[in-house]
């Protein structure tokens, strides 16, 4: 697509690109189909530290403020992380998500909805959501971090 290539002109300018850079051309390969190249830049992208916020420690991403397929798909990323990186210390450990619970919406929260509609539908992974302790987050218990995704 066009903005992958003002991306790359961007890159031989040495003009480095910001989160919102990877935010807007990540979502325009996924709405594009374009999942292999989506990864390649996440990865670039984490790499770079261009996404700091996501990662909260080896167990935990955050992704309070992301656009929803954004979430996803870095959702997506961290439990394939998570599990190709599972170690014999990791293997009680589960695996937690963070969305907050809406408090900024100007309507009702988006975020948690679709998260957890993805995690538990798209990917059929149990989920612990216990709003009582914290509506902004839910877990992904050690048993369902398994299997490649």
């Amino acid at each position: 697509p066009r903005a992958l290539q003002v991306f790359t002109t961007m890159r031989g300018r040495s003009v480095p690109p910001s989160s919102g850079t990877y935010h807007s051309l990540i979502s325009a390969l996924l709405t594009g189909g374009e999942w292999p190249t989506a990864e390649q830049l996440y990865s670039q992208a984490v790499q770079e530290r261009a996404f700091p916020s996501f990662h909260k420690g080896p167990a935990t991403v955050d992704l309070h403020e992301q656009p929803v397929d954004i979430a996803k798909f870095v959702v997506l990323m961290a439990l394939r992380e998570r599990v190709t990186a599972r170690t014999a210390t990791m293997s009680s450990q589960g695996f937690t998500i963070v969305t907050g619970w809406g408090r900024h919406s100007k309507e009702e929260a988006k975020l948690l909805p679709a998260v957890l509609s993805f995690v538990r539908e798209e990917l059929g992974m149990q989920v612990v959501y216990d709003a009582s302790k914290n509506k902004g987050s839910f877990d992904v218990p050690a048993s369902e971090l398994t299997e490649a995704l």
